[in-house]
């Protein structure tokens, strides 16, 4: 009893919590509550179904670990999930990645939202993703990449947050934002940045500067608070002062709040 081997259309369950595994080796050390198998696993729960090469599933901390062209697949919220290593915490619905992988979020078949990085998690009972070092985020409406190396994605409050350095991309208007920490709610439009927040874009490449920015993702109209300056190419003007608010693709902008110094360049 302390080693069993099994060969050839393998189904294991875990009876606690229904989770299903299948290969076509297993190898079970019921002394050192492990379960071994190999040669295209797969394993399966509830709304969540995982495939690998190979797998160790830890039976007292109910681990599955998952090896080689990983793939999995959850439901509600709709997930894909590629990497070449996942852990799967199988009784707190985690999914645990600590190589490169891969995120897609989708539709019956059609892909909403992509996003990759060199580490990343899943609470798929929470519906929170929170992708770490080089992540990237492609949401596509509204169509922006966000990019930080610690980007939370609130999937059900359609959230999007990082206490960490931060950029958005929105290629549509041509415009960037970074800051050192901010959020995004999709549902409003509405971003958020905190700390050295510089922004550019618009038709003449405007750049905006400021210590918080409060930015509208469809109308481009801001509202920046402390240590203000904007600058313009055509034609050529500096402002700065306490406080600013205006749109950037219009090239109208109002500062206030104080000392405001105006620079006309001829």
């Amino acid at each position: 009893g302390r080693r069993i081997f099994l060969r050839g259309n393998i189904v294991a369950t875990d009876v606690r919590d229904g989770l299903v595994m299948k290969g076509n080796e297993l190898e079970w050390q019921p002394e050192k509550d492990v379960i071994f198998i190999r040669n295209n696993m797969t394993g399966t729960r509830k709304q969540v179904k995982a495939s690998a090469q190979k797998g160790k599933y830890l039976t007292r901390l109910r681990r599955l670990e998952l090896d080689g062209k990983v793939a999995a697949e959850s439901q509600e919220p709709n997930f894909r999930f590629n990497t070449e290593q996942l852990v799967w915490l199988v009784e707190k619905d985690k999914l645990i990645g600590e190589k490169p992988l891969q995120m897609e979020r989708f539709e019956k078949t059609t892909v909403t939202d992509r996003a990759t990085a060199d580490k990343g998690e899943m609470d798929i009972k929470a519906q929170v993703v929170t992708l770490k070092q080089n992540a990237q985020l492609n949401i596509i409406d509204p169509p922006i990449q966000v990019n930080g190396n610690l980007v939370q994605w609130n999937i059900k409050d359609r959230l999007i947050a990082s206490t960490q350095p931060v950029t958005i991309v929105n290629a549509k208007d041509n415009v960037t934002l970074t800051g050192n920490q901010g959020d995004l709610d999709l549902k409003t439009r509405v971003l958020t940045l905190v700390g050295d927040v510089n922004g550019a874009g618009g038709p003449n490449q405007s750049q905006l500067k400021s210590d918080r920015l409060v930015w509208n993702i469809v109308t481009q109209a801001f509202q920046a608070d402390g240590n203000v300056t904007y600058r313009q190419a055509k034609p050529p003007l500096n402002l700065a002062g306490p406080s600013a608010a205006g749109t950037l693709k219009d090239q109208q902008v109002v500062v206030s709040g104080g000392r405001v110094v105006t620079e006309f360049i001829p």
